[in-house]
């Protein structure tokens, strides 16, 4: 088996060995089995995806949201790679930045987890926020974090406005969804995987013109949202 980073292993702290195991600790371990399946059977990844992580929370629980988004991508070959200001690549190697949002407003993008400019192909945003308040606990958290993180991600690299049925890039995660997060992480659909691949060349490292400009904000209600 191929090793694991030591973010991927956060998830996995309990031993139920030496005592009865407590309902945290289950979902605990049952989450690094699911994990360790998911780099064993990672493939070859490409391209490479450059992303500048604009944030100020929690290092731990960030560092192990992008190990598990990571893996989300690899499922479907794409390797993330990751980076935050001031080391940042210039702009014109950064494929696209993602920037977490503290202290949101209620009234701003009400209900949103996040959001994405998917024509302008650069600019998303996690309301970080929020989503700790939808986590009753810490390994909810990380995963509920990571799954918003991949999926303005994808937004972004696709670089079309659309949602899918299920996994990743559903419009509205269902209560089962939301379970199933904190045991196995949601997949990308084979028609995500195709338009991922598809995406934006310049956002995947080819040689075509960069897409449209847009201002236009892949959340539900709303069209625009400034770039900073």
């Amino acid at each position: 088996m191929r090793s694991v980073s030591k973010p991927a292993l956060l998830f996995a702290a309990c031993a139920c060995a030496a005592q009865p195991c407590r309902a945290d600790q289950l979902r605990t371990t049952l989450l690094q089995g699911n994990l360790l399946r998911i780099v064993d059977s990672q493939q070859r990844l490409e391209p490479t995806v450059m992303v500048c992580l604009a944030t100020e929370p929690d290092r731990l629980r960030v560092s192990t949201a992008e190990t598990l988004t990571s893996m989300m991508f690899a499922g479907i070959r794409v390797k993330l790679e990751w980076h935050e200001p001031p080391a940042c690549p210039d702009s014109a190697k950064v494929s696209l930045t993602l920037m977490f949002v503290t202290g949101t407003p209620d009234a701003y993008f009400p209900g949103a987890l996040g959001a994405a400019l998917p024509l302008e192909g650069r600019y998303s945003w996690v309301f970080y926020d929020r989503v700790l308040r939808a986590s009753p606990d810490e390994n909810y958290a990380a995963a509920l974090l990571a799954h918003v993180m991949a999926h303005e991600i994808a937004h972004l690299i696709q670089g079309i406005i659309r949602h899918s049925e299920s996994g990743i890039l559903k419009a509205h995660w269902s209560g089962t969804d939301y379970a199933r997060m904190v045991y196995l992480p949601l997949t990308f659909t084979r028609e995500d995987a195709t338009l991922i691949h598809r995406g934006p060349q310049p956002v995947l490292g080819g040689s075509a013109a960069d897409p449209k400009p847009s201002n236009q904000v892949w959340v539900p209600g709303e069209t625009s949202l400034p770039v900073p």
